[in-house]
Protein backbone atom coordinates (compact mmCIF):
# COMPACT_ATOMS: atom_id res chain seq x y z
CA UNK A 1 0.00 0.00 0.00
CA UNK A 2 1.41 3.34 -1.03
CA UNK A 3 2.44 5.67 1.75
CA UNK A 4 0.14 8.67 2.17
CA UNK A 5 2.54 11.59 1.94
CA UNK A 6 0.10 14.19 3.15
CA UNK A 7 -0.65 12.13 6.26
CA UNK A 8 3.06 11.82 7.07
CA UNK A 9 3.61 15.56 6.59
CA UNK A 10 0.49 16.34 8.63
CA UNK A 11 1.65 14.18 11.54
CA UNK A 12 5.09 15.84 11.52
CA UNK A 13 3.58 19.34 11.54
CA UNK A 14 1.13 18.44 14.32
CA UNK A 15 3.95 17.07 16.50
CA UNK A 16 6.13 20.15 15.89
CA UNK A 17 3.23 22.52 16.50
CA UNK A 18 2.26 20.77 19.73
CA UNK A 19 5.85 20.83 20.97
CA UNK A 20 6.35 24.57 20.34
CA UNK A 21 2.95 25.42 21.85
CA UNK A 22 3.57 23.43 25.03
CA UNK A 23 7.09 24.84 25.29
CA UNK A 24 5.83 28.44 24.93
CA UNK A 25 3.25 27.80 27.65
CA UNK A 26 5.97 26.31 29.92
CA UNK A 27 4.04 23.04 30.10
CA UNK A 28 7.10 21.07 29.04
CA UNK A 29 10.78 21.79 29.19
CA UNK A 30 12.53 19.50 26.72
CA UNK A 31 15.88 20.55 25.31
CA UNK A 32 16.30 20.08 21.56
CA UNK A 33 19.81 20.68 20.14
CA UNK A 34 20.22 23.84 18.03
CA UNK A 35 21.21 21.98 14.89
CA UNK A 36 17.68 20.63 14.51
CA UNK A 37 16.64 24.14 13.52
CA UNK A 38 19.19 24.88 10.77
CA UNK A 39 18.68 25.09 7.00
CA UNK A 40 20.93 22.04 6.59
CA UNK A 41 18.59 19.98 8.75
CA UNK A 42 15.62 21.21 6.73
CA UNK A 43 17.24 19.80 3.58
CA UNK A 44 17.99 16.51 5.34
CA UNK A 45 14.43 16.30 6.70
CA UNK A 46 12.95 16.89 3.24
CA UNK A 47 15.34 14.27 1.87
CA UNK A 48 14.25 11.73 4.48
CA UNK A 49 10.61 12.51 3.71
CA UNK A 50 11.24 11.75 0.03
CA UNK A 51 13.16 8.59 0.93
CA UNK A 52 10.25 7.31 3.02
CA UNK A 53 7.80 8.02 0.21
CA UNK A 54 9.85 6.33 -2.52
CA UNK A 55 11.60 9.20 -4.35
CA UNK A 56 15.15 8.04 -3.72
CA UNK A 57 17.01 10.19 -6.24
CA UNK A 58 15.77 13.47 -4.84
CA UNK A 59 16.31 12.11 -1.32
CA UNK A 60 19.98 11.28 -1.89
CA UNK A 61 20.70 14.70 -3.43
CA UNK A 62 19.05 16.66 -0.61
CA UNK A 63 20.51 14.55 2.20
CA UNK A 64 23.96 14.73 0.58
CA UNK A 65 23.90 18.54 0.32
CA UNK A 66 22.58 18.91 3.87
CA UNK A 67 25.18 16.58 5.38
CA UNK A 68 28.01 18.20 3.39
CA UNK A 69 27.27 21.67 4.78
CA UNK A 70 26.71 20.24 8.25
CA UNK A 71 30.21 18.75 8.55
CA UNK A 72 32.04 22.04 9.44
CA UNK A 73 29.87 22.32 12.57
CA UNK A 74 31.44 19.14 13.94
CA UNK A 75 34.83 18.85 12.19
CA UNK A 76 37.59 21.49 11.89
CA UNK A 77 37.73 22.22 8.17
CA UNK A 78 36.55 24.94 5.82
CA UNK A 79 33.64 23.68 3.74
CA UNK A 80 34.43 26.16 0.98
CA UNK A 81 37.70 24.36 0.26
CA UNK A 82 35.68 21.31 -0.68
CA UNK A 83 32.77 22.90 -2.58
CA UNK A 84 33.81 21.06 -5.84
CA UNK A 85 32.61 17.88 -4.10
CA UNK A 86 29.08 19.12 -4.78
CA UNK A 87 29.79 19.13 -8.51
CA UNK A 88 31.16 15.59 -8.25
CA UNK A 89 28.12 14.51 -6.25
CA UNK A 90 25.73 15.96 -8.84
CA UNK A 91 27.72 14.33 -11.65
CA UNK A 92 27.53 10.95 -9.97
CA UNK A 93 23.78 11.41 -9.47
CA UNK A 94 23.28 11.43 -13.23
CA UNK A 95 24.65 7.90 -13.39
CA UNK A 96 21.88 6.82 -11.02
CA UNK A 97 19.36 7.26 -13.82
CA UNK A 98 17.44 4.22 -14.92
CA UNK A 99 19.48 2.55 -17.66
CA UNK A 100 16.29 1.76 -19.55
CA UNK A 101 15.59 5.47 -19.90
CA UNK A 102 16.60 6.96 -23.22
CA UNK A 103 19.13 9.78 -23.04
CA UNK A 104 17.50 11.51 -26.02
CA UNK A 105 14.67 14.04 -25.76
CA UNK A 106 12.29 11.53 -27.35
CA UNK A 107 11.46 8.17 -25.78
CA UNK A 108 9.00 5.32 -26.27
CA UNK A 109 9.72 3.79 -22.86
CA UNK A 110 6.69 2.78 -20.80
CA UNK A 111 7.99 4.63 -17.73
CA UNK A 112 10.64 7.15 -16.77
CA UNK A 113 12.69 8.16 -13.74
CA UNK A 114 14.37 11.52 -14.36
CA UNK A 115 16.50 13.73 -12.14
CA UNK A 116 17.21 17.36 -13.09
CA UNK A 117 19.66 19.40 -11.00
CA UNK A 118 20.89 22.90 -11.94
CA UNK A 119 19.65 22.61 -15.51
CA UNK A 120 16.73 21.84 -17.79
CA UNK A 121 15.32 18.60 -19.14
CA UNK A 122 12.75 18.04 -21.90
CA UNK A 123 11.28 14.65 -22.67
CA UNK A 124 8.83 13.69 -25.43
CA UNK A 125 7.25 10.32 -24.69
CA UNK A 126 5.52 8.33 -27.42
CA UNK A 127 4.90 5.04 -25.59
CA UNK A 128 1.62 3.28 -26.44
CA UNK A 129 1.63 1.42 -23.10
CA UNK A 130 2.59 4.25 -20.76
CA UNK A 131 2.47 3.42 -17.05
CA UNK A 132 3.79 6.62 -15.44
CA UNK A 133 7.05 7.80 -13.99
CA UNK A 134 9.03 9.94 -11.58
CA UNK A 135 10.37 13.45 -12.15
CA UNK A 136 12.68 15.08 -9.60
CA UNK A 137 13.65 18.71 -10.23
CA UNK A 138 16.02 20.72 -8.03
CA UNK A 139 17.09 24.23 -9.06
CA UNK A 140 16.04 23.58 -12.66
CA UNK A 141 13.16 22.88 -15.00
CA UNK A 142 11.58 19.74 -16.41
CA UNK A 143 9.14 19.46 -19.32
CA UNK A 144 7.38 16.19 -20.19
CA UNK A 145 5.26 15.94 -23.34
CA UNK A 146 2.65 13.15 -23.23
CA UNK A 147 0.42 14.22 -26.12
CA UNK A 148 1.37 11.21 -28.27
CA UNK A 149 1.17 8.76 -25.38
CA UNK A 150 -1.36 5.99 -24.80
CA UNK A 151 -1.88 4.28 -21.43
CA UNK A 152 -1.49 0.56 -20.85
CA UNK A 153 -4.80 0.83 -18.94
CA UNK A 154 -7.06 3.74 -18.09
CA UNK A 155 -4.79 5.30 -15.47
CA UNK A 156 -1.17 6.36 -14.98
CA UNK A 157 0.72 8.04 -12.15
CA UNK A 158 3.42 10.72 -12.22
CA UNK A 159 5.34 11.09 -8.97
CA UNK A 160 7.06 14.47 -8.93
CA UNK A 161 9.34 16.30 -6.53
CA UNK A 162 10.07 19.94 -7.40
CA UNK A 163 12.16 22.28 -5.26
CA UNK A 164 13.27 25.76 -6.36
CA UNK A 165 12.27 24.92 -9.92
CA UNK A 166 9.42 24.06 -12.25
CA UNK A 167 7.87 20.94 -13.75
CA UNK A 168 5.59 21.19 -16.79
CA UNK A 169 3.58 18.27 -18.15
CA UNK A 170 1.86 18.56 -21.54
CA UNK A 171 -1.21 16.35 -21.92
CA UNK A 172 -4.24 16.06 -24.24
CA UNK A 173 -7.10 18.33 -23.22
CA UNK A 174 -9.56 15.43 -22.82
CA UNK A 175 -7.53 13.66 -20.11
CA UNK A 176 -8.76 13.80 -16.54
CA UNK A 177 -6.23 15.11 -14.02
CA UNK A 178 -6.25 14.30 -10.33
CA UNK A 179 -3.69 15.81 -7.97
CA UNK A 180 -2.41 14.53 -4.64
CA UNK A 181 0.62 16.82 -4.77
CA UNK A 182 1.59 18.47 -1.48
CA UNK A 183 2.55 22.14 -2.08
CA UNK A 184 4.78 23.85 0.50
CA UNK A 185 5.17 27.49 -0.52
CA UNK A 186 4.66 26.21 -4.07
CA UNK A 187 1.81 25.46 -6.45
CA UNK A 188 0.15 22.81 -8.60
CA UNK A 189 -2.02 24.11 -11.46
CA UNK A 190 -3.98 22.60 -14.29
CA UNK A 191 -3.68 25.35 -16.91
CA UNK A 192 -5.45 23.65 -19.79
CA UNK A 193 -8.22 25.49 -21.64
CA UNK A 194 -11.21 26.47 -19.54
CA UNK A 195 -14.53 24.71 -19.89
CA UNK A 196 -13.09 21.28 -20.61
CA UNK A 197 -15.04 18.21 -19.55
CA UNK A 198 -13.69 14.70 -19.29
CA UNK A 199 -15.58 12.31 -21.54
CA UNK A 200 -16.83 8.92 -20.21
CA UNK A 201 -13.93 6.50 -20.11
CA UNK A 202 -11.37 9.29 -20.40
CA UNK A 203 -7.79 8.55 -19.42
CA UNK A 204 -6.92 9.64 -15.88
CA UNK A 205 -3.47 10.92 -14.93
CA UNK A 206 -2.69 11.06 -11.22
CA UNK A 207 -0.06 13.41 -9.82
CA UNK A 208 1.62 12.62 -6.52
CA UNK A 209 4.62 14.07 -4.70
CA UNK A 210 5.49 17.52 -3.38
CA UNK A 211 6.50 20.96 -4.61
CA UNK A 212 8.55 23.34 -2.46
CA UNK A 213 9.30 26.91 -3.58
CA UNK A 214 8.39 25.97 -7.12
CA UNK A 215 5.57 24.99 -9.44
CA UNK A 216 4.06 21.99 -11.20
CA UNK A 217 1.86 22.84 -14.19
CA UNK A 218 -0.33 20.79 -16.51
CA UNK A 219 -0.81 22.35 -19.95
CA UNK A 220 -2.02 21.28 -23.40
Amino acid sequence: METNRKSILGIILIILGAYFLLDNLDVIDIYIPWYFFTWQMILIAIGLFNLLTGNRKAAFVLIGIGVFFFLPEFFPFDVYDFWPVILIFIGVSFFLRNRNTSASSSSNDNSFDDLTVLGSNEKHITSQEFQGGKASTLLGSTKIDLRETQFSGNEAVIDSFTMFGSTEVVVPVEWEIESEVTPILGSFEDKRVAGRTASPGAKKLYFKGSVIFGSVEVVN
